[in-house]
């Protein structure tokens, strides 16, 4: 029996049972796409129930012009199905799988048209990596939720918070953020934004280096520098030798054994970077999907926004950021995961006189402001920027407090903020 015929077979049976006890649709939660033969009857099936009807042959047939010819067949299933509905979830969840297999062959062959079609294959495979993380976050997921499932898987996490006291909560580990922020939480996106030269870099592996060392697994992506620079960088941070004597090894006395003893502590981090130029959100997707099946993944840095290539190029820029940071939003959402997406600011800042940095600062796109969880603002005192100071302002926060200026402090030589 081919995948086709036991899908179809599998429709039948459950639609018999759903015409025996319609109830059973309220059990358990489902794609609706997985219906294909019934999915008209199925949907309408639901619409009545949400309506405080009890659907049957009768009240079915009232929406369905060519009802007569299909209510022999459904009177067949219906008498096949008595007494089966203690196996309604057993043949939904085969339904699923069998539904699954076809969309994820399907997407494999559409891949290989596209390849034998002139479409590079670094392309066609991001495309096909991308369908199948849709794939697989979305296979058993539930998304619609009545007021007690709320509260059920409320009281359920709480309990896990508690049992694990803190185990889960990714903090930065800059003190004074993670007082008031508390901790990065999954499906997040944190835009962290700053003018060049400020530290954006160096804030996103600080805060990377620190939350590896707390236990955590994550992911670096790097559309500018190259990952021997992000070594020295990392090293530095740990050695806290000055970050200027890695490009010619000008170490003395006993910063050799610094960096040493940084290389061996990294080592053992949990750590994953990507310094791939010229990558497409798929591209990171693909990415993180693949750090996350191998290994895990609890929390990636993205350095940064508008370095990254939108899927096809737009008439306007403003569009074309607008449509990276909705996907790389629903990235976080498909890996559970917090993404920290760095971001460059506009030179509106230095004309005022505070230097304080706004929401309306960042760049091409008001979608920024939209999609992002949270946003956060780099300041820093140089010698070219008189009347900054070294501050993290929190412009959004969905969990907590915003309108905050932190002052912190960043050490030049090492690139650490704290």
């Amino acid at each position: 029996m081919s995948i086709l015929e036991k899908i179809t077979n599998t429709e039948d049976y459950l639609l018999g049972m759903l015409l025996c006890d319609p109830g059973l649709l309220l059990t358990v939660p489902f794609d609706l796409l997985i219906f294909r033969k019934w999915h008209r009857v199925v949907a309408l099936m639901l619409t009545q129930l949400n309506s405080g009807i009890k659907p049957d042959v009768f009240t079915l047939s009232e929406k369905f012009p060519d009802w007569d010819s299909l209510v022999f067949e459904l009177e067949l299933l219906k008498n096949d199905s008595k007494g089966e509905s203690g196996n309604y979830k057993k043949y939904l969840k085969s339904l699923e799988s069998n539904v699954t297999e076809v969309r994820v062959f399907t997407a494999l062959k559409k891949t290989l048209s596209e390849i034998e079609a002139g479409t590079m294959p670094t392309q066609a495979a991001a495309g096909f990596s991308a369908k199948m993380m849709q794939l697989t976050s979305t296979a058993n997921r539930q998304y619609s939720y009545n007021a007690k499932e709320l509260m059920a898987g409320m009281d359920a996490k709480l309990k896990e918070i508690s049992e694990n006291k803190g185990k889960f909560q990714i903090k930065s580990g800059i003190e004074k953020l993670d007082r008031l922020y508390g901790s990065f939480h999954p499906s997040d996106l944190v835009v962290v934004g700053a003018r060049p030269s400020i530290g954006k870099t160096a804030w996103g592996l600080t805060v990377a280096s620190n939350i590896a060392r707390g236990g955590y697994k994550v992911g670096f992506i790097s559309t500018e520098m190259a990952n021997e620079q992000i070594s020295f960088r990392l090293n530095s941070l740990f050695s806290g030798v000055d970050g200027s004597k890695y490009r010619y090894a000008n170490f003395d006395g006993d910063e050799w054994g610094r960096v040493a003893n940084g290389i061996r502590d990294i080592g053992k981090l949990s750590i994953n970077v990507c310094d791939k130029t010229e990558m497409k959100v798929s591209d990171v997707a693909m990415q993180c999907s693949a750090w996350k099946i191998n290994g895990g993944l609890d929390i990636v840095v993205v350095d940064y926004l508008t370095r990254l290539k939108p899927e096809r190029e737009k008439a306007s820029k403003v569009v074309e950021v607008g449509e990276i940071v909705t996907a790389i939003k629903n990235m976080a959402r498909d890996l559970r995961i917090p993404v920290l997406l760095l971001a460059q600011l506009n030179r509106a800042v230095t004309t005022r006189t505070d230097k304080r940095p706004t929401m309306a600062d960042l760049r091409d796109s008001g979608v920024i402001e939209q999609e992002a969880d949270s946003i956060l603002l780099l300041s820093r005192a140089t010698k070219d920027d008189e009347g900054a100071r070294t501050a993290i302002f929190v412009d959004k926060n969905r969990h907590g407090q915003a309108g905050m200026a932190l002052t912190v402090e960043f050490d030049e030589k090492t690139g650490r903020w704290f």
